[in-house]
């Protein structure tokens, strides 16, 4: 009677009813108990009600630990922290079962549980006996399991999914009901503020039908990945917390190489196949690299690999039962050093980076010849030094396939960001993007270029956010000699960057500086680049002085690039060969060809008379401050139109008040953010209004103007700042631009009278 009691507080307590359930529940028992006593020849009371008909078989601890679902359990590889709780759970079973029938206060076991792990640690099946040891302890009646997904609850229709919850939480009285990928049930977005009603619905029904407290005949268990089951716990109804305790979550780690050779070696005997210990040892090896991905597999990586192995056995030798190395794509022991070797052939002119590497690379042999883990003697964060086309893209690329096949990295995949990629325009949620792409990283490479932007004082205030998390997190043992983290950006503003937190400045202390191509590198560079097009220089060419000549004309010419000129001059050679060859395949390139590309690229970089940009005015004589948030192409000031109209003869009175520009008057765009305007040149360009009819539709626009909100709005989100603030620049800038005017026709009218004398009679004429 004590145990229906406990029930009734329970929402949907059926009273009356309850107690006739309970008392057909007896009676099965008694049935059961009856057979079993007339097959062994006993004499039977039909009308006798035993304890074990009344409350049950209780098993103590020891008899527990006999029954088959432990038994099962112990057997399972790893899962410590679970058997350990497992063995807290029996034994204070055991003594709430001593406590009640002395007739104390039951300590509270709270059957709902949280199971927190990546794929393929066994969840589901702990979960079925978890299950049995409960029925056996006697917390539940069945004992069975029932596997739903978040799907199962959520309905078509508003008030359909409280119906479908309520609808499976009765079925489940009596059992175990088991959640997978429960934190699918929360689909809130922190960002926009919007919420999933379904979800919501599910989880408030949740906490309405589920109490946490003894006596329920019925067990939840939630699975999920920890991160994601936190995140949910923290955003929905404060109940589910008090119902689920995520704090004394069962924790599932991931397999270690001991655990997984032994699942790999059941799984092989299990399927009638022969695994020696070498080569299973060796799959194991392979398999346990891809543990620094996210998400890692474990039993299911091992059901995956065991699966392709079967498939290449079976094409190799249709009737053999023994899987080898080869069925497992197994590579010799060491690493490809030919392989390695083809890494450096394309870095010319590269020799800092190439012995840098090298290094590298002599540090793991020698780890490994000691029968040591590599990871702990490498750096796996590195700041690469240097100008643009020096080919720090393609060394990050370079770095990722040696990282995998000297075997410190899964994968070589790299993943290229830029600082503002970890903006999202809100407070607190920087530090989130930037967990979020630590973790597509994971197993991988981390390339964030130009990343002295990461700076708080060039990138904005949201970059703290970024560079704390960055530090946090880099010294994690989740991402701790699992990713590759490579910061590219100039010398002296990287400096500045890594001194603004002493954690991040510790973290990167491996330096990689990327020299300028010299003018031998830069004729090297571009006759092996020709070789790749196959459209490669005659030998007498390629050993002549005029070459050399031309590389050093292009390594001297205004803003060289490096790399990425080179790039640009083997495809205009190209060109020139097409256009010189018409329709013959034959035709071959030439200096002359080489020498033309070259005129042409630096030609190029000369400045057009039309050019525009934000500044729409020319102010020759005053000097420009150049920003130094990056190197980024400097704001082209804009020429004045060719002709000018004349003055009214007012405003020229007006002007000769005003006095002559002394060396005083600033320019005035100097006053404003220098952020800023380079914001608003490439927000100009991406709206293709910056032409001289563009600016003057900017400047002439109103507050309310379709092209002055999509203009402040463009300023918001690249930016990332308010829209007041993105209103007072524009109306400074459009101020700035007045004052610019101003200048210029003072500079006219300066010019204009320059050298006049005053005319003071009607016959006299004036000189210049």
């Amino acid at each position: 009677m004590r145990r229906l009691e406990r029930q009734s507080n329970r929402p949907g307590f059926g009273n009356a009813r309850t107690v006739r359930t309970f008392f057909d529940t007896v009676r099965e028992r008694q049935a059961k108990r009856i057979s079993r006593e007339i097959k062994k020849g006993r004499r039977v009371d039909y009308f006798l009600f035993t304890k074990d008909d009344i409350l049950g078989i209780a098993l103590d601890e020891s008899q527990l630990k006999k029954s088959d679902a432990y038994v099962k359990l112990q057997q399972m590889e790893g899962l410590m922290p679970v058997k350990e709780q497992i063995d807290l759970l029996i034994h204070l079973g055991s003594s709430n079962l001593k406590r009640e029938e002395s007739e104390r206060p039951l300590l509270e076991v709270t059957l709902n549980r949280v199971f927190l792990g990546n794929p393929g640690t066994g969840k589901t099946t702990v979960a079925k006996i978890y299950g049995q040891l409960l029925t056996e302890m006697g917390l539940l009646s069945k004992g069975e399991v029932i596997v739903k997904t978040p799907s199962d609850f959520t309905g078509k229709w508003l008030g359909s999914s409280e119906k479908n919850t309520r609808d499976i939480l009765r079925a489940a009285e009596g059992n175990v009901l088991v959640i997978d990928e429960a934190y699918a049930l929360c689909t809130n977005s922190e960002l926009n503020g919007w919420s999933d009603p379904y979800g919501t619905a599910v989880i408030n029904t949740l906490v309405e039908q589920i109490q946490a407290r003894p006596g329920d005949d019925r067990a939840v268990v939630m699975l999920g990945y920890r991160k994601e089951m936190e995140q949910m716990f923290r955003n929905v109804n404060p109940g589910l917390s008090r119902r689920f305790q995520l704090e004394h979550a069962y924790d599932f780690p991931d397999y270690d190489d001991a655990s997984l050779l032994k699942i790999l070696r059941k799984k092989a005997k299990d399927s009638h196949l022969q695994i020696s210990i070498p080569v299973a040892k060796r799959a194991v090896r392979k398999l346990a690299r891809s543990r620094a991905k996210p998400n890692f597999g474990n039993g299911g990586a091992v059901d995956s690999l065991l699966s392709i192995a079967k498939e290449t056995m079976q094409k190799r030798d249709g009737t053999s039962n023994e899987l080898t190395k080869d069925d497992f794509a197994i590579e010799d022991d060491g690493f490809d050093e030919a392989e390695l070797d083809s890494l450096f052939e394309d870095m010319i002119g590269m020799d800092n980076v190439i012995n840098k590497l090298e290094d590298l690379k002599r540090v793991v042999k020698f780890a490994k010849a000691r029968g040591e883990n590599p990871s702990d003697s490498v750096s796996f964060n590195y700041l690469f030094l240097g100008n643009p086309g020096t080919g720090k893209t393609s060394i990050a690329r370079c770095m990722g396939r040696m990282f995998n096949i000297l075997g410190l990295l899964p994968d070589d995949e790299v993943f290229e960001y830029t600082p503002k990629d970890f903006i999202t325009g809100f407070v607190g949620q920087a530090g989130k993007k930037t967990t979020e792409i630590l973790e597509k990283s994971r197993g991988g490479v981390l390339f964030i270029d130009e990343a002295y932007q990461l700076n708080p004082q060039r990138g904005g205030q949201f970059m703290t956010e970024v560079v704390d998390e960055l530090c946090a997190k880099l010294t994690d043992v989740e991402y701790k000699g699992k990713i590759l983290v490579l910061l590219a950006g100039y010398d002296a503003d990287m400096d500045e960057m890594i001194s603004v937190n002493p954690g991040l400045k510790s973290r990167f202390a491996e330096r990689i500086a990327f020299e300028d191509l010299s003018e031998d590198a830069t004729r090297d560079l571009i006759l092996l680049k020709l070789t790749k097009k196959k459209i490669p220089l005659g030998t007498e060419d390629s050993k002549s002085e005029e070459l050399l000549t031309l590389a050093r004309t292009l390594v001297n010419s205004k803003d060289f690039a490096n790399g990425r000129d080179v790039d640009t001059i083997c495809d205009r050679t190209y060109a020139e060969l097409a256009k010189r060859s018409g329709s013959n395949r034959n035709t071959v390139v030439s200096l002359d060809d080489v020498r033309k590309a070259i005129d042409s690229l630096i030609i190029s970089r000369k400045p057009h008379v039309d050019s525009r940009s934000c500044m729409e005015i020319d102010l020759k004589d005053q000097a420009f401050s150049t920003p130094t948030l990056s190197k980024a192409p400097p704001i082209t000031d804009l020429e004045l139109e060719e002709k000018v109209e004349e003055e009214e003869e007012e405003e020229e009175e007006n002007l000769s008040e005003e006095g002559e520009i002394t060396e005083e008057d600033k320019n005035p765009f100097n006053n404003l953010n220098a952020n800023h305007m380079k914001g608003l040149q490439d927000v100009v360009e991406e709206m293709g209004l910056n032409t001289l009819e563009g600016i003057k539709r900017l400047k002439s626009s109103k507050n309310d103007d379709h092209d002055n909100n999509d203009l402040i709005q463009r300023l918001m989100e690249y930016l990332n700042i308010s829209m007041d603030v993105a209103h007072k620049f524009i109306n400074e800038w459009r101020m700035a631009h007045k004052e610019a005017n101003r200048q210029t026709k003072m500079k006219m009218f300066n010019s204009k009278c320059n050298g006049m004398e005053a005319i003071w009679h009607c016959n006299c004429s004036f000189h210049i």
